[in-house]
């Protein structure tokens, strides 16, 4: 039976993009911020941030560019790689206490980038020692020939994926990982072959201002972000394939001993846990230097707010694997946060 939905416009999802991006996601360090908690919903335990200049001889053309890529150590589900694919679904409804990994956050680095692809290197169930390996583009101009646009940029060819793979070798860790390649924006873009295009956001980026995707003051602002993540231990940003006259490369990790967070584990209402230990950070030149970072974790056991989210006016999000909304949610509160350099 034929479709008798609403046809679906690529113009439509670009406008989605953009208001996403105006109305609920700002530019510059809180793209950073979903990138560690998509990482994080992942279970990963690294996080990398490299620049690179791009593939000179790629056939694809948004490999030829300056770009941002995001490497991790968690795994990616077929469920998690179909989420890459949907905008306005959320695919973690059923797991109320996910941030959202892979959902609309991700669709945050279109602030960066017209389209980006995206690789991920399994273990094969149930064998080890082997591995697999699915990748693609997420394209959003892409549509029938009579309304999409950029069909020259749908292709991601096994020769492209393996030279992605080979430039970026020596940053992946393992057997395990998912890699993000997020083509900087270029106005060479906005031109399909056809006709003029105007870009999501209106953002470029050249030699000038490629530095400032991953400014010096990142490791600044990661300190008070890491020590609330429930799996990720570890984030470095470097230059990488990048040619800069500027290296702004940093490593910050939590020590092995640090006391995590434990939402979204279970808790006793009213019961006080200790978040804390030490933070450290090493930069581009060696030098090390370290933080302790002290605070508390309460659930709270509050009648007021569980009435305002049992009421009727409570947003609620349908995931395609159920019908129900979420719920169950736990109220976190941190009493106290100290952090020393």
């Amino acid at each position: 039976m034929a479709n008798k939905g609403f046809i679906q416009d690529p113009l439509a999802t670009i406008n989605l993009l953009r208001d996403t991006l105006r109305d609920r996601y700002q530019s510059g360090f809180p793209i950073v911020k979903e990138l560690v908690q998509n990482a994080d919903d992942a279970e990963a335990k690294l996080l990398k941030l490299t620049r690179t200049n791009g593939l000179a001889h790629a056939s694809h053309p948004l490999l030829r560019g300056p770009a941002l890529v995001i490497i991790n150590d968690g795994p990616a589900s077929d469920d998690d790689l179909i989420a890459i694919r949907h905008m306005g679904i959320n695919y973690k409804a059923e797991k109320s206490a996910s941030v959202g990994k892979f959902g609309l956050g991700l669709k945050s680095i279109f602030h960066l980038c017209e389209a980006f692809f995206y690789i991920a290197c399994h273990r094969n169930p149930g064998e080890q020692s082997t591995t697999k390996i699915d990748a693609d583009i997420l394209n959003p101009w892409s549509g029938p020939d009579d309304l999409g646009s950029h069909g020259d940029w749908d292709e991601f060819s096994e020769e492209c994926q393996k030279a992605v793979i080979e430039h970026m070798q020596s940053h992946l860790p393992g057997n395990q990982w998912f890699l993000l390649w997020i083509p900087l924006r270029q106005k060479r873009q906005c031109f399909d072959g056809r006709q003029e295009c105007d870009p999501i956001v209106g953002e470029f980026f050249d030699q000038g201002n490629i530095a400032s995707v991953l400014p010096a003051t990142l490791v600044n602002d990661l300190i008070p972000l890491l020590p609330f993540q429930k799996s990720v231990s570890r984030v470095e940003s470097t230059n990488g394939c990048s040619e800069s006259s500027t290296d702004h490369s940093f490593s910050i990790r939590l020590e092995d001993d640090f006391l995590r967070r434990r939402f979204p584990s279970p808790m006793t209402p009213g019961q006080e846990f200790p978040i804390g230990g030490k933070i450290l950070i090493s930069d581009a030149n060696g030098e090390c230097r370290h933080c302790h970072v002290s605070g508390w974790e309460l659930y709270l056991d509050s009648a007021e707010l569980e009435a305002v989210k049992s009421h009727s006016s409570w947003p609620r999000s349908a995931s395609p694997r159920s019908s129900e909304g979420e719920n169950g949610d736990c109220f976190l509160g941190i009493k106290k946060l100290e952090n020393t350099l």
